[in-house]
């Protein structure tokens, strides 16, 4: 099973959901992007482009299998160049007695000193545990992986906001976005389909929708 950072945001966004991951392990396809979704889309793609314009020289570590983009980010690091742009960093661990591959990208690693700092790129204002946990989780999956696959912890952890500021997110060494990815793994392996409130405000903006919505009106 493969699991990432897309897979906390996927269980956060629009809002929390037990069901969510259940769906997409089991082959329920969700609806493809809407205008606003699209529009948001290339917001971030600008955001992030504008600050990668800002770093100056970089590797531009995207194209290829993730696997070739996993050892070009490893030698990149291993040769200490100064940004990388879109690093892929692979793990094969545990969870809930299963092996899984997590992959992370985080946006950009940027060296400082003798090691990096990663930065990823948000339209958010803010990056707090009340309004944008998986923000912070997402981070911290980030720094876990690159500590697993680098041998070394990164120098810190940083989300880019959508005003430009920089901020730093306090690091648990990846503890807390584990044991989501393994609930979210326990959830995604029942056998059955688990029960999960549906609400209009809850459920108006997932991807699922139509495949959750017809159903709680029939009962």
């Amino acid at each position: 099973m493969q699991l990432s950072a897309s897979t906390i945001y996927d269980w956060y966004r629009p809002s929390q959901c037990d069901l969510r991951p259940w769906l997409a392990a089991h082959g329920f396809k969700p609806a493809p992007p809407g205008p606003y979704e699209q529009v948001l889309f290339r917001l971030g793609q600008r955001h992030e482009a504008d600050h990668l314009a800002q770093l100056g020289e970089h590797v531009d570590l995207r194209g290829g299998s993730m696997e070739e983009r996993a050892d070009r980010t490893l030698a990149a690091v291993g040769v200490g160049e100064r940004v990388l742009y879109q690093p892929v960093f692979i793990v094969h661990t545990t969870l809930g007695g299963e092996e899984v591959e997590i992959v992370g990208i985080p946006d950009f690693l940027i060296r400082d000193g003798d090691g990096y700092r990663i930065r990823d790129a948000k339209l958010s204002l803010h990056a707090d545990a009340k309004t944008h946990p998986e923000i912070l989780l997402q981070l911290g999956l980030y720094g876990y992986l690159f500590t697993q696959a680098v041998g070394i912890a990164p120098i810190a952890l940083e989300a880019l906001l959508g005003d430009q500021t920089i901020a730093a997110i306090p690091s648990d060494g990846g503890v807390a976005a584990i044991e989501l990815l393994t609930d979210i793994k326990r959830s995604a392996d029942e056998p059955a389909r688990p029960y999960t409130p549906v609400g209009w405000s809850k459920c108006q903006a997932c991807s699922f929708r139509d495949t959750c919505w017809p159903e709680a009106m029939k009962r």
